[in-house]
């Protein structure tokens, strides 16, 4: 490696011939300057180390507060659609037994049934989504 001087000599050229004290001073003036950017450097190296299992560690944070915010929010939807499909069966049990509507006890036991049924497998789903053990 050569180290070129303002004028065009070469560094190591002079320190050979020992006769520029201006050589000496800019050789050290250089050498200090790389080793202060080499600590520079290390310390930024020892920083990335550290920062990247911290970035890691942040990044796998946030991706489990997103899945369990929209685990929360698909919970909800489908726990107001249960709730609005219920809410519907019971209207229709009601109109059906103050004779506005005109449903046969086999309609009527059907979607009792299909109610229930509904009921329990959500339930089921939701319990089985939100508290799995290797989630």
């Amino acid at each position: 490696m050569r180290f070129q001087l303002d004028d065009g000599s070469n560094y190591l050229d002079r320190l050979k011939n020992k006769t520029d004290s201006k050589t000496v001073e800019e050789l050290l003036k250089v050498s200090v300057s790389l080793l202060v950017q080499n600590l520079k450097n290390k310390r930024m190296l020892n920083k990335a180390r550290t920062s990247i299992p911290d970035a890691l560690e942040e990044i796998r944070i946030t991706e489990i507060s997103r899945t369990l915010s929209l685990r929360e929010k698909v919970v909800t939807f489908l726990l107001c659609l249960l709730g609005f499909s219920t809410a519907a069966c019971i209207s229709l049990f009601f109109f059906n037994g103050f004779g506005l509507t005109n449903l046969s006890d086999k309609a009527i036991m059907a979607l009792t049934t299909a109610t229930v049924s509904q009921v329990a497998a959500l339930l089921v789903i939701a319990v089985k989504f939100l508290f799995s053990k290797n989630r």
